[in-house]
């Protein structure tokens, strides 16, 4: 029955055609293997079994076998297989053999999102990879130019839009403003915006610096994604910054409360209270901070100095020896702290000599 099975499926890929070729709807069994292996040895330019063949181990993530399968007759396969074969080389860490690929999908006259989007994720992995500051520019302005290809041809294809947003915040060190002309292009093209949206749109106002901005997109982004602590973290920073400090405050402060299980809420309503010198309370939630699995540097440091200023210096100096040792930085704040130790010699010495294992 096998043996029956595995001669129609050598018929079926005598007869039809290579895209479909490369798309059955299973995995193939291993006899099914056996028999394409054996095809390719024996006619090494059956392209039609290495399609299947390609095609099953790129559904298993097997990306060796993609690039083994098909970069011997990478000039004569379809463009589909062509682009398995540039994400695999892109998969095991060959970016550059993966650009030389995807830029002959780029040259035809139909390009689709996916190949866009493909070419921008290599070009982003060129960027962070190299050494070599000129290549590194010149990958991270071909892949904001792929962008805006893809944009001019797909105005509404929301992939894209994700994507920009995505690559400015990973290679742009100021990447607020870029960001929110990218949402501008979202909402002129008519992308509508999900709750995660919303909550980046409030984001990138907070980041840019726009007070008003800020709070009518985070007061829309706290009813739209009200899961989100950020949303409610930005929109008290605004209402502080904008001179509503005690509105700012209560807010901030009940934070930590409302989402405890978040370390950048946690983290806010420290910050708070450590700005308004209740460093009781400020202590409490640090700590909190700390104990959090995805606890942030600056709750470390924020830690440090509190602790410090209510002269639990064992406290200080473990938080500021976590921190330095998480930043691999010795911060100004450590430093000043060891100075003011000065009627405390034992402690001071301690100090010092952390700061010395610090900066070696």
């Amino acid at each position: 029955m096998n043996h029956s099975k595995t001669w129609i499926l050598i018929i079926l890929i005598s007869l039809v055609s290579w895209d479909l070729c490369a798309k059955l709807k299973r995995s193939l069994n291993e006899s099914e293997i056996s028999q394409l292996t054996r095809n390719i040895q024996s006619n090494p330019q059956n392209v039609r079994s290495r399609l299947f063949l390609a095609n099953h181990y790129f559904e298993l993530k097997n990306w060796a076998q993609v690039i083994q399968i098909l970069s011997p007759v990478s000039e004569k396969i379809p463009d589909n297989s062509l682009k398995q074969l540039s994400h695999s080389y892109l998969q095991t860490g060959k970016p550059r053999e993966a650009h030389a690929l995807v830029g002959t999908l780029l040259s035809h006259s139909q390009k689709s999102v996916d190949t866009f989007l493909l070419a921008v994720e290599i070009d982003s992995e060129i960027a962070k990879r190299t050494n070599f500051q000129p290549e590194s520019t010149e990958a991270q302005e071909r892949l904001f130019s792929t962008l805006k290809e893809a944009r001019g041809l797909h105005p509404e294809e929301i992939k894209i839009y994700e994507v920009w947003l995505t690559m400015l915040e990973r290679h742009i060190p100021h990447f607020a403003f870029e960001a929110l002309r990218v949402m501008e292009d979202m909402k002129k093209n008519n992308v509508s915006f999900s709750a995660h949206h919303h909550s980046l749109f409030c984001k990138y106002n907070h980041l840019a610096g726009f007070n008003k901005e800020t709070q009518q997109s985070c007061e829309l982004a706290t009813q739209e994604d009200p899961k989100n602590p950020e949303n409610r973290i930005y929109l008290g920073q605004s209402y502080v910054n904008s001179g509503e400090e005690e509105k700012g405050q209560r807010l901030l402060a009940s934070i930590g409360e409302e989402f405890s299980t978040s370390a950048k809420a946690l983290h806010a309503t420290a910050q708070n209270y450590h700005q308004n010198q209740n460093l009781s309370q400020a202590y409490l939630f640090y700590k909190k901070a700390v104990a959090h699995k995805e606890s942030l540097d600056e709750s470390y440091l924020g830690l440090a100095q509190v602790a410090f200023e209510l002269r639990k210096y064992d406290v200080a100096l473990s938080a500021f020896k976590v921190h330095c040792r998480r930043t691999d930085k010795l911060h100004q704040e450590f430093r000043r702290a060891s100075g003011l130790l000065k009627d405390s010699p034992e402690w001071q010495s301690r100090y010092r000599q952390s700061m010395l294992d610090c900066k070696n």
